[in-house]
């Protein structure tokens, strides 16, 4: 990577990234400068997704999740799929805890934005009610402490 600095007379900084914007270490350097210039922390952080061989710049915020299906991690919404991304779960817990993302189980991603409610079942394992659609999603009882401890110390943006 290059850093080119050049003197300039205007009223702020202005930073240009230019690259295969494809790239997860641009994605991440992209979420890293959006923060560090202050940018809203409801809208302000993005990622690209993937779907019928394009590609497509999404606002995290308006993500409810991200799962695993046959191998691949897709993001869902209103729109129920919103495409496919390139990052691992791992890589995309990393990267978007500091936006409301955290992990509820093996495959899933949950933004706790859109938790309206958790239940108890049976087998020691809740259940998350998502706003907007009676979308259920399983918080597994090796999960739920690191959830209730991340929602309970509000690390994440409101």
């Amino acid at each position: 990577m290059r850093v080119i600095w050049e003197q300039a007379d205007l009223p702020e900084a202005e930073i240009i990234v230019r690259g295969r914007l494809d790239d997860k270490k641009t994605a991440e350097l992209l979420v890293t400068l959006q923060s560090l210039a202050g940018a809203d922390k409801e809208t302000g952080h993005r990622i690209f997704l993937y779907r019928d061989g394009r590609e497509f710049l999404c606002e995290t915020a308006s993500i409810w999740f991200f799962e695993t299906q046959n191998g691949k991690i897709y993001a869902r919404g209103p729109e129920k799929e919103e495409g496919e991304t390139r990052y691992k779960l791992y890589e995309l817990a990393e990267l978007l805890e500091p936006n409301g993302f955290i992990q509820i189980n093996k495959g899933t991603l949950v933004n706790i934005r859109f938790v309206m409610a958790v239940e108890a079942g049976f087998s020691g394992n809740y259940t998350a009610f998502l706003k907007g659609g009676g979308t259920k999603l399983e918080i597994s009882r090796k999960y739920m402490k690191g959830f209730r401890k991340y929602v309970m110390e509000g690390r994440h943006y409101d």
